[in-house]
């Protein structure tokens, strides 16, 4: 039989961790959500952008964002599914609405953002038509559009991803590449490349993302600094990929960065310009004496120069 000074014990033997936890920063009461049940880095990027007011959601995360969130931001929808409607379950059930249908539904609600998880298999991700909705986040947790609206036009000229999906039961949600630039988007089209060469990149699509990178690049001072630097050396990155060292070369050349000497003294390398590569790797072993990279540069180099009749 358990006594009262038992149950005190055993309340105490539960509480103390508690209370340690709180003074080392936790929750006193911590209900233990699996992380990976939660798209907690998307929830994140659509609070701190304030696109939570008129958002969609998926029903999985509702009692979540209800549990997280209410009153001070609505839900779309949660598990307490008898309190919605038979034709409002009949539409969301099915995967194969048109985007003009999807569209409507939304409108109907007035939303004008949409959190979007499961993004690898939720036919949701191919409902949203890219001249409608700009992608503005994208992970494997989740996706988040926004409405081409003129209050989030900011928004989607710093983060919109040219990338739309397309759905089918056999295989999943497919993304695809937005080749042409929807009208409505905010974004130049010399920036609009850029972000296809990265999304072609981590496709491993290498000379799709070199085609891009160079199409970025063509018209002089489209690019502001900061995304020319950036292009320069993805462009190198994946050229040094294909093994086509002049490219490499070309695209690394003047930029003061460890990694561009070092990648630019490999790259001219392989060319054979064997002086030039030394030059480079001293100058990434000046910025980072540590480079790996720079010191296999190096010393290859010298190798190749007291070769006779190299």
């Amino acid at each position: 039989m358990v006594t009262v000074a038992g149950v005190a014990l055993l309340a105490g033997a539960a509480i103390v961790p508690r209370v340690a936890a709180v003074r080392a920063g936790g929750r006193m009461v911590d209900i233990g959500l699996d992380p990976t049940l939660i798209p907690t880095t998307a929830i994140a990027f659509a609070t701190d952008n304030g696109l939570r007011d008129r958002m969609y959601n998926d029903l999985e995360v509702g009692a979540y964002l209800t549990w997280e969130g209410w009153p001070r931001y609505r839900v779309f929808q949660d598990p307490r599914i008898n309190g919605y409607s038979s034709d409002f379950h009949a539409l969301l059930k099915r995967d194969d609405l048109s985007r003009r249908e999807w569209d409507a539904l939304l409108a109907g609600f007035g939303v004008t953002t949409a959190l979007v998880t499961y993004p690898d298999l939720n036919p949701r991700a191919a409902f949203f038509d890219p001249e409608r909705w700009a992608l503005v986040y994208r992970a494997a947790d989740g996706l988040v559009f926004v409405a081409r609206r003129p209050e989030l036009a900011a928004l989607a000229a710093r983060a919109e991803i040219p990338v739309t999906f397309a759905f089918a039961r056999a295989t999943g949600v497919e993304p695809r590449a937005l080749d042409t630039r929807p009208a409505g988007s905010p974004v130049t089209d010399c920036e609009w490349q850029r972000r296809l060469g990265d999304f072609f990149a981590e496709a491993h699509e290498d000379l799709l993302a070199l085609n891009a990178y160079r199409n970025a690049r063509a018209k002089p001072g489209c690019l502001d600094a900061p995304a020319l630097l950036l292009t320069r050396m993805a462009l190198g990155d994946a050229a040094l990929r294909l093994r086509d060292p002049a490219s490499a070369a070309e695209a690394y050349a003047g930029i003061d960065l460890p990694r561009a000497h070092s990648n630019r003294a490999l790259a001219l390398l392989a060319l054979g310009q064997v002086q030039e590569a030394l030059d480079e790797a001293r100058r990434a072993q000046a910025l980072d004496p540590r480079d790996p990279d720079a010191q296999v540069a190096e010393r290859l180099a010298r190798e190749r120069l007291a070769r006779p009749g190299r």
